[in-house]
């Protein structure tokens, strides 16, 4: 049986910088502090150190020698040029996303579920742009942050809701897990999922699953704007326009 002095073996290795990379794409080109991953992964100081140097040296992870903040390395980017399926993907939906954001004016969001966190996949922006985006090309936020998320939230057993509340808790400052099961109420309830101000004060969004005949929904699409724009006179407008670009995306 393995010491607590003992080196990982090589899963929990691959784990740990698995969880740090995501870590860091989570706090977005700003970067991350050696605090911060601390406080969000539960790791102590030197096993993050370790593992971080090691990422800098493959190009994984970058480190701001002003800031001293880590941020996701050249090579990331340069991994995933290589996803051709993800990039097939995208093209596909883009006319349709680009469609919903002229006919809703507002800016719409393609995210895709990893774990227990959504990542954008691609944003298009209406005339009536929001002032400060909420989440950029790339960006991840934890599952149940966001009305994208939320709707991929809600399509999950009452068991995997409860675990991935859990851990967003534990590791996203400003999570609430209350308002969270709220909203997923919600949203099986009538559908679509609805988020206040859950990222950005004043900013509300709605968001939709993307059907999967395979399996469990890991695609959604969601609409956001200011918050006096999603008003509830506005919101079963915005869910039928967000269910008609849906239905004409192209299958999965």
């Amino acid at each position: 049986m393995r010491t607590r002095q003992s080196p990982p073996s090589g899963t929990q290795a691959i784990a740990r910088a698995a969880m740090l990379l995501r870590t860091l794409a989570r706090h977005g080109r700003e970067g991350a502090r050696l605090l911060d991953l601390c406080r969000s992964t539960g790791l102590t100081r030197p096993t993050i150190h370790r593992i971080l140097q090691g990422l800098i040296e493959e190009q994984l992870v970058a480190q701001d020698q002003a800031s001293r903040r880590y941020r996701l390395g050249a090579l990331i980017f340069e991994l995933g040029l290589a996803a051709q399926p993800g990039t097939n993907l995208i093209e596909g939906y883009r006319p349709f996303l680009r469609s919903l954001a002229d006919a809703s004016e507002d800016t719409i969001y393609l995210v895709r579920r990893s774990g227990s966190d959504a990542v954008c996949l691609d944003r298009q922006e209406g005339s009536f742009p929001i002032r400060t985006l909420t989440l950029e090309i790339g960006g991840r936020r934890p599952l149940g942050m966001g009305a994208g998320g939320m709707a991929l939230l809600a399509t999950l057993d009452d068991a995997e809701v409860a675990r991935i509340l859990e851990r967003n808790a534990r590791d996203s400052a400003g999570y609430d897990a209350v308002a969270a099961q709220d909203a997923i109420a919600s949203a099986r309830a009538t559908g679509y999922a609805v988020s206040r101000g859950a990222i950005t004060d004043g900013v509300d969004g709605l968001g939709m699953v993307v059907p999967n005949p395979a399996g469990l929904p890991w695609l959604a699409v969601s609409i956001a704007c200011i918050s006096s724009r999603m008003l509830p006179s506005r919101i079963e407008e915005l869910s039928r326009m967000l269910r008609a670009a849906i239905d004409k995306l192209p299958p999965i």
